[in-house]
């Protein structure tokens, strides 16, 4: 993996082993939640051999200059949905329709500012939700609300985000659990 070899001593040798199996090949490489400029110059290195078809995605919350420097030629930055689309998603997955359910208006409010707008808080949250009483409901964002600043950590984990997503690991669905307001950014 990647990884591996970005935090071994002996990367450039791991390298050597593995460039033969990709240069001239078409591969979808997705690497998420680089945090060191090396192991940037490591992936941008790698997709040097890689075939013109092939794309690297990285998420990284390092800002776009730091990208740059490193070789980056491409960066998207994401953006946070807004209020009308997180709403949709939202309840899409908690009332199966496009809109808040009647006398459930102000705890959908509730639950998608709590979920910060981001796709997975509001899949899971939602998934959880679906079909709870307005009891649950209530508890369930208390919870979440007096746990600001764990935000997506603190819904995944509430959630047990691992059964709506069938993964066996959660750390993968965790994202800069230390950050109230990530950055994604991703290259082609």
């Amino acid at each position: 993996s990647i990884d591996h070899l970005t935090r071994t001593r002996s990367a450039r040798d791991s390298f050597d082993d593995i460039k033969p199996s990709l240069v001239n090949r078409n591969i979808l490489l997705v690497v998420d939640d680089v945090l060191v400029s090396e192991q940037l110059k490591d992936i941008v290195k790698v997709s040097h051999w890689l075939s013109p078809g092939s794309r690297v995605i990285m998420t990284t919350s390092k800002d776009k200059s730091s990208l740059v420097s490193c070789g980056v030629k491409h960066v998207y930055e994401m953006g946070f949905l807004r209020y009308d689309e997180a709403l949709h998603i939202f309840s899409q997955f908690v009332f199966k329709q496009d809109y808040p359910r009647f006398g459930f208006e102000q705890l959908t409010v509730r639950a998608v500012h709590l979920a910060g707008h981001l796709p997975l808080a509001l899949k899971l949250l939602g998934s959880f939700l679906c079909g709870k009483d307005e009891e649950t409901w209530r508890s369930t964002l208390q919870r979440l609300d007096a746990s600001q600043g764990n935000g997506i950590q603190e819904v995944c984990s509430y959630v047990e985000a691992s059964e709506y997503l069938q993964i066996k690991s959660k750390r993968y669905i965790v994202a800069d659990e230390g950050e109230y307001s990530p950055s994604y950014h991703m290259f082609l």
